[in-house]
Parts: structure tokens; sequence; C-alpha cells
């Protein structure tokens, strides 16, 4: 059991820069990676039991830390983060979220990782916090001579990337084909239908939204149409949260556009809409667009907490009026060249925002967006999904 008093990492006041678990130069001994000894079978996540309090504090539950195994605090915010989602919760704990494609693939692994971490955190309350070491190990074989193999190492890395792989993950291990839609049905439904002819998952309808590209010849007035499914929306950083997603969606105008319509090439007029609005919206800000440096130019909301979309939004979006509510952000403290992941999440079972810091919990008034802020999560209540 873990004594709260001893830790360091309980002061609110302690400078995250100065976690121990952060330095690069830690011993390597503690990294599980680097044990033989840890277990790293497909029953994951042996090793991720959640240290729990002698004394109960039933509205704290789910409030759990994740330990450090050595410069994780990226990975660490970001379970965080995906925790918070309610539906993504419910499904992974849920016996259904227990099938997967592909029970033996490195994905399957993967998901069934997260998901017994997931039980874990869900299982303790403050201030408990839990050893993520089998899933590490899962994470460990899955990244291994491919693309992603700096998530296997001790070094630093970016949340969103991680944040993007998860996802990815995730949907090829409980994904199956998608139909095609019906000749009857929009040009969008169709293209919805394409994009995941493949894999379809409930990370589809919870995360995914999709964006209609619209270009229209000043010459003949012929109107052409496609569409790019996405997981999260970028913006610059700067000024407020829909000042800079009104620069990404403003309308532009090219010269010698080549029309098929009328076969000249006149100037056309281009627009950027969101057509499909996913319950669960990932808003990332530009933070490192210049790996030499970090843009630490802050970033705030106009309205409160909230977040409408109705401006970038084609008139056929559906819901395209109700609102978002922040749900919680990943903040990055720090340079390019090093620095400190924390997350702050809702918590809707009682109501109050928390800041997780690796293997510590603090409760806040109020989230803090700024300078620091990386990746927002936003959410509209009261939406069902249904579970593909």
């Amino acid at each position: 059991m873990s004594d709260p008093q001893s830790d360091p990492q309980s002061d609110p006041q302690s400078d995250p820069q100065s976690d121990p678990q952060s330095d690069p130069q830690s011993d390597p001994q503690s990294d599980p990676q680097s044990d033989p000894n840890t277990d790293s079978k497909s029953d994951l996540n042996t090793d991720s039991k959640s240290e729990l309090p002698s004394h109960p504090a039933i509205t704290d539950k789910g409030v759990v830390g994740i330990a450090n195994v050595g410069n994780t605090c990226y990975a660490n915010s970001t379970i965080q983060l995906l925790k918070g989602f309610p539906a993504l919760s419910a499904f992974c704990v849920s016996e259904k979220g227990a099938e997967t494609t592909n029970p033996e693939s490195k994905e399957a692994k993967v998901w069934l990782g997260f998901r017994d971490l997931l039980q874990s955190l869900w299982s303790g309350h403050r201030p408990a916090f839990c050893r993520p070491h089998g899933f590490m190990s899962a994470i460990h074989d899955a990244v291994r001579g491919t693309q992603y193999d700096q998530f296997a190492t001790r070094m630093p890395n970016d949340a969103h990337e991680y944040l993007v792989f998860l996802l990815d993950r995730f949907q090829t291990a409980t994904g199956h084909p998608l139909a095609p839609a019906f000749d009857v049905e929009p040009a969008h439904v169709k293209a919805w239908h394409q994009s995941f002819a493949k894999d379809y998952s409930i990370i589809v309808p919870l995360f995914f939204g999709q964006v209609e590209r619209c270009v229209k010849c000043s010459g003949c007035g012929n109107e052409s149409r496609s569409y790019e499914v996405f997981n999260s929306l970028k913006v610059s950083p700067g000024a407020t949260l829909e000042e800079c997603l009104a620069q990404e969606f403003h309308d532009e105008e090219i010269d010698e556009y080549s029309c098929d319509a009328c076969k000249k090439r006149p100037k056309a007029h281009v627009s950027n809409r969101i057509q499909r609005l996913p319950p669960y919206l990932l808003t990332v800000v530009r933070r490192f667009e210049d790996m030499r440096r970090k843009d630490s130019r802050p970033i705030s909301l106009a309205d409160g907490n909230t977040l409408t979309l109705t401006n970038y939004t084609t008139e056929s979006c559906a819901d395209s009026r109700r609102p978002y509510k922040l749900l919680g952000t990943v903040d990055h403290h720090g340079s390019a060249y090093g620095g400190h992941y924390v997350a702050q999440i809702h918590n809707l079972g009682n109501g109050n925002w928390y800041l997780y810091d690796d293997e510590t919990a603090h409760q806040l008034e109020a989230p803090m967006i700024g300078s620091s802020t990386y990746i927002m999560a936003w959410h509209r209540g009261g939406e069902s999904v249904a579970i593909p």
C-alpha cells in the first residue's frame, strides 16, 4: 500500500519538471520493459494492481494515478484522458469489450491490456495508483519493428502521437468490415462507408467525424465535393479556440482551377465544412510543428467550458447546434527538448475536476487552459451510440 503522506508528488505546488521519473538518467532497473521477469503474456496486466488505501472514499471512485515507469508521463496522461470518456470506458470493461477480431494479434493484446488496466483504475480511489507493467509490455511487443518503435523506449514521446496510435490499435482489434452504403444514400454516407470498409468498430462512431471539401467553379458554377474522415481537429495557438477554428475553416479562392464540367481554368471558391460530428471531439493545439521549438502561445475558451461548431458545419450536419462540454485536457509543461505531461479530467461521477500527475491526483476548482494546453477532449451529453 502506498503512503500518500510520503509521496513527494502529493504536493499540488510541486514542480512537474522536478519529477525524478521524467529524468532519462533514472535507474534502468525500474523499467519493466528491460526486466526479463516482467509478465508479457496475453492475459495482460497481472502487474497492474491497484494500491488501495485503508479508508473508503466512494466519491473518488476511479480517481487513481498511474505509476511512471520511466518517461511514461505522456502515456499516463493519454490513458487518463481515454479513461474519461464514459462510453469508451463502459464498453471496454463490459463483457462485449473482451471480444476481439483476432485474440492472438498484437492489436488485440494492446486492447485487452488497456481493458485490464482500465478495470484496475476504476476499482480504486484516491490516493491509489496502478502499476501498468502488463499494458506497457503489450505496447512494447506491438511496436517492435514498426514505425512506432519509439514507444518501446524510455525516451520522452508525444502524447498526441500516442493517442492516435492507441485509437488505431483499438479500432483494428475490435473492428470488422462495414457493408457498402446503398446506392440511394447521399455521397457523404457512401464516402463514410468506404473509409471504414475494412475496419469498423466502436471507436469509429465515438471519435471519428467527416469534413466536406466543396470547390465551386466561378465560370460555370459547378460544385465538386469530396470527403475526408478525422479523429481530431488541429488548430494553431494564439487566440480563443473558436477563433483558431475559424481560421482553419476559412474559405479560399484558387486561380486556374481545372473544371471537369466546363473544361476551362477559371477561378474557384473552396470551402471546408464539417459534415459529421462525433460524440467525442478531440482538438489538438499545434505546439510542436517546428521540432526545434515549442509554440507556447496561449489558447483560451470564449464561452466557458462549452464549444459550439455551428459556424464550421454544413447545413445538413446533424445536431450541429448542440454544444460540446469540456471533458479533459492533456497538458505539456516544458520545451521541445524536454518536459512533463499531466492531464486534467472531469469526473462525471461526482462532477469534480482532477489533475492527474502520474501516481497522484489532485482535485481542482476548475480546469486551467492556457500556454500548456495541448489536447482538449469534448463530449455531447445524452447521446447514445450504437455498438457495432
